[in-house]
């Protein structure tokens, strides 16, 4: 009886829900509210204890084991398990075992263990371990379900925020989440179990659930055909890592058709203090060791891109690479996965870029140690952008007449190697140290050469052979090409996420000229003067030499055919 009287001034305690509220319903029926904000979850209530219940007190009393969804034995491996002997392995923060008495012994009856769960308060984890072994016994139809609350009243239902389970018997109840939404990017998670008694004056609190989120970041917003792009995936770890007792995480990751995966460039990091630049992995992270995580095969993407995944069966059992030792992982590390890309040939030219993007696959059901169930998060995305360099000879002195055959080397400031150019195709296949290595490029008929796949950032061109009948350039054209762009994260991504904003070319320090964002192409305009015939000087004095020496060659010959015949004649 004093068990009794224990458990009436202290059963309000065991209003442990996640995110609950328990009202009376009618004389004898009651409901159970969760407060979801989330569309598209399912929540059953399975009654652990009958009882009677008194409103006034709000005191359940005569409890026993719910005859409808509680068996008190199991079977695990061939051996019956009751429900009291599972209960009593549960071991509270101080070591202590609460659910035995004061020999050590399994407690023996449904009431005894009310008392002890009446000890405790919200979140404490003795009730979540409870609810752990409660729902190995759960059997039978839930007492009572809930798909969501809608507002009828207008044309089209309207999602309330909250699911009811209504015409619950008095009791005390477990509310499992049976389902979650399961669209790509839902963010769908289980939330822990939910432990309540049926009361008048019950909590309201939200679920508690958490789920990763995805970021992705590049070394090269612009970039030359043929450059070596890194990518950063960064996981954040959800709130409520704890809960689970393994963690999976899959990073996919697609790349667009311009981009060729490096194979062998994975390397996966820990950021154990939760905050960094990604600058600062190769010094801050932590590496892990390649044994720990999986790097799936290339798939082709039906546009020609690829993908591939990258796996980590369980964060919470790291290993540095360094000396595997176990790395510690909480809610506050980050997970770091790095590799490389090139930019190729089928590089996209301005417009929408050359997508990459990543979606995390997590472990989102605590309530089955973060095995089976998984959730994905919305994808994110990154844009590598390239550019068009058209380059128009023209007369110096009417800045409008094509020159043909001109001839010209580009080089970057950044380095001073040459562009190494396909004149097939015209585009960027490389970079030269020297000058010789360099292509030399060719103005056409119109007077144009084109230059395709170069990154923003600041070039020159030096003429090596100027058109017939023009000088050649004494200095060399510096180019000037610069691009603005804005990152929208809206969650789900669409070509418009990542935008191109502004293209545009300055020529020898000029004013910036706009180029065509559309088409990524800059135009720039390089004039050439003509060669001049030098002026004589001395007048007629050259027409008379001319005279002489044509008179001293008629003479000579005379001279010659004279001597001729005097010599004859002897």
């Amino acid at each position: 009886m004093s068990k009794l009287k224990k458990l009436a001034s202290v059963m309000l305690a065991l209003v442990m829900c996640f995110g609950l509220t328990v009202t009376a319903f009618a004389a004898d029926t009651y409901t159970i509210t969760v407060n979801n904000s989330t569309e598209g979850y399912t929540y059953a209530a399975y009654q652990i204890f009958s009882g009677d219940y008194d409103s006034s007190s709000g005191v359940l009393s005569n409890i026993e084991w719910s005859t409808d969804n509680i068996t008190t034995s199991i079977d695990v491996n061939g051996t019956a398990v009751s429900i009291y002997t599972a209960l009593a392995a549960i071991k509270d923060d101080n070591g202590n075992y609460p659910f035995t008495d004061t020999n050590g012994n399994a407690l023996t009856s449904a009431s005894d263990v009310a008392v002890v769960l009446a000890t405790y308060s919200n979140d404490n984890a003795v009730l979540q371990d409870f609810a752990d072994v409660i729902a190995d016994y759960i059997t039978g139809t839930a007492a009572g379900t809930s798909t969501g609350d809608y507002d009828t009243t207008g044309s089209d239902p309207v999602f309330k925020g909250t699911y009811t389970i209504s015409d619950l018997a008095a009791g005390y109840y477990l509310v499992k989440n049976t389902s979650v939404p399961t669209s790509a990017g839902s963010e769908g998670v289980y939330t822990r179990y939910i432990l309540a008694q049926t009361t008048a004056n019950g909590a309201s609190e939200s679920p508690k659930s958490s789920v990763p989120s995805i970021d992705k970041d590049l070394s090269d917003v612009d970039a030359n055909i043929g450059d070596t792009i890194t990518y950063y995936l960064t996981a954040t770890l959800p709130s409520t890592y704890d809960d689970y007792s393994t963690y999976k995480l899959i990073f996919h990751d697609t790349l667009s058709k311009g981009l060729t995966y490096d194979t062998g460039s994975v390397k996966v990091y820990v950021f154990t203090n939760g905050n960094y630049g990604y600058d600062q992995v190769l010094t801050n992270g932590t590496l892990v060791s390649a044994s720990d995580y999986t790097v799936s095969s290339l798939t082709t993407e039906s546009d020609g891109g690829h993908s591939f995944s990258v796996t980590l069966t369980d964060t919470k059992t790291l290993t540095a690479d360094s000396d595997g030792s176990t790395i510690s992982t909480s809610s506050s590390s980050l997970i770091v996965v790095t590799f490389e890309a090139d930019l190729n040939s089928d590089a996209v030219i301005g417009g929408a870029g050359n997508p990459n993007e990543v979606y995390l696959e997590y472990s989102n059901n605590p309530n089955s140690g973060g095995s089976g169930d998984t959730g994905t998060t919305p994808e994110d995305k990154v844009v590598t952008w390239t550019y068009e360099l058209d380059v128009t000879k023209v007369d110096g002195s009417d800045g409008t007449t094509p020159l043909k055959d001109a001839k010209f080397k580009l080089y970057r400031e950044s380095d001073g190697y040459y562009a190494i150019v396909d004149l097939t195709t015209n585009k960027i296949t490389g970079w030269s140290a020297t000058k010789d290595g360099g292509t030399e490029l060719t103005s056409d008929d119109s007077g144009i050469f084109t230059v395709i796949g170069l990154d923003v950032g600041t070039y020159y061109l030096t003429e090596t052979e100027a058109p017939s009948g023009y000088n050649k350039l004494t200095t060399d054209t510096k180019l000037v090409i610069a691009a603005t762009y804005t990152k929208t994260d809206s969650g789900t991504p669409t070509n418009d996420d990542v935008t191109l904003n502004t293209l545009t070319i300055s020529v020898d320090s000029g004013t910036a000229a706009n180029g065509t964002t559309s088409t990524g192409i800059v135009k720039a305009t390089v004039k050439n003067n003509k060669g001049v015939a030098m002026p004589s000087t001395g007048g007629i004095g050259t027409t008379i030499f001319y005279v002489v020496g044509g008179v001293l060659v008629v003479g000579a010959v005379v001279l010659l055919i004279t001597r001729k015949r005097m010599k004859d004649d002897q």
